[in-house]
């Protein structure tokens, strides 16, 4: 996270910040990969970020739980993760993101597993959903899936156990969310870019990943 007080922005701040971390990442043979708020689009881009995935943040503040209508496939089933789901669901995270990230996955489902699922086909999962409490929200993710189907499934299973306001990071080539989250009682609150240093692509699979864990988390 980048962040300038009011009174010293447009003063190359922000700028010097991102090339010292830049070198740091650089030196250690890591590639930078930042999410930009349309603001900090046009800090990263002069220094050779690319856009990669677009993603908007959907909140819904109500309080009652949220009620999404989507169908579960027949071939699927939709339940509560479990120990023995761990290795599919690091593998298709790997994926999906492009590194391997158990230890988080972990946690994460450590801080939310009333509502950490999975989608079972016949021999695999299909797909998964995570999240964790906030201190004024739920945030939902990462949801992994192999198609839109699956992915609204998921989303329709974690949020009917969601009280209070939840938030969302969708990409938005998954476009197909929008409508049910709209019917839900969503709202658009802002949009962001998932950008890479001097690559034209970014890591992971954007058609696995319906929803990421919020810009900290990847």
């Amino acid at each position: 996270m980048v962040l300038v007080a009011k009174p010293h922005r447009r003063q190359g701040i922000a700028t010097a910040l991102l090339e010292h971390c830049i070198a740091h990442l650089r030196n250690a043979g890591l590639v930078p990969v930042l999410d930009a708020t349309p603001a900090g689009r046009e800090v990263y881009r002069p220094l050779g970020f690319h856009d990669g995935w677009p993603i908007t943040r959907w909140r819904r503040v109500a309080s009652e739980a949220a009620v999404l209508d989507a169908a579960v496939p027949s071939s699927i089933e939709i339940r509560s993760l479990r120990d023995d789901d761990w290795p599919q669901v690091s593998s298709l995270d790997s994926s999906a993101f492009g590194a391997d990230r158990l230890p988080l996955l972990r946690r994460l489902h450590a801080r939310a597993a009333r509502f950490a699922c999975v989608a079972m086909g016949s021999a695999r999962v299909e797909g998964y959903l995570l999240g964790r409490d906030g201190r004024n929200a739920t945030q939902v993710g990462p949801i992994i899936a192999h198609d839109a189907a699956t992915a609204s499934a998921l989303l329709a299973h974690a949020l009917a156990r969601i009280d209070g306001p939840v938030l969302l990071d969708v990409l938005d080539r998954h476009a197909c969310l929008a409508p049910l989250l709209t019917a839900a009682g969503f709202a658009v609150e802002r949009s962001y870019t998932r950008m890479t240093l001097g690559r034209d692509t970014t890591f992971g699979d954007a058609g696995l990943t319906a929803a990421i864990a919020g810009p900290e988390l990847g």
